[in-house]
């Protein structure tokens, strides 16, 4: 869906453009102008933008780089910390103005907050061993006739 056009008359992507063409290659460093500029212009854009609004750039974007016709920039995402992962992906975006196009990928991680301590699984399997070698009745092992058993995981709590 395209925006309406603004109060120059112009589409939002045209004002990205002459913004930029202001802009000397290289690095940027205050993007704020910038990120309202490509907010008001994101729907414009063509490509798979990862469920990205162009409201979440805002004070976000990083490592700004204008390389003409590409504006790259990094962005931290958080998706998987809802789901409990202590690493934001920092997502690079390229966008290439002269012909409207994005393009996303994951350049790495950033660690959001300590990771848990690596759990120490030997002694659950010694106590698990040692129930098994002396044929113990316990409701995280099933017994089998002929004398299997079969180790019930989902039981085994830390």
């Amino acid at each position: 869906m395209t925006k309406p056009r603004n109060h120059t008359g112009n589409q939002p992507i045209d004002d990205l453009r002459k913004y930029l063409e202001k802009t000397p290659p290289g690095r940027i460093d205050n993007a704020a102008d910038l990120e309202n500029l490509l907010d008001q212009c994101w729907d414009e854009l063509e490509g798979d933008i990862g469920g990205m609004a162009g409201n979440k750039l805002h004070g976000r974007m990083e490592d700004v780089e204008w390389n003409p016709p590409i504006l790259r920039f990094t962005i931290e995402r958080h998706g998987g910390t809802v789901m409990g992962s202590s690493r934001a992906e920092l997502q690079d975006w390229r966008i290439d103005v002269e012909v409207k196009r994005v393009y996303c990928s994951v350049s790495s991680y950033r660690q959001i907050y300590p990771r848990e301590p690596a759990l120490n699984v030997n002694p659950i399997a010694d106590e698990i061993r040692d129930l098994i070698l002396n044929r113990e009745q316990d409701d995280r092992l099933k017994w089998f006739n002929d004398r299997r058993v079969q180790i019930l995981t989902g039981k085994i709590t830390t």
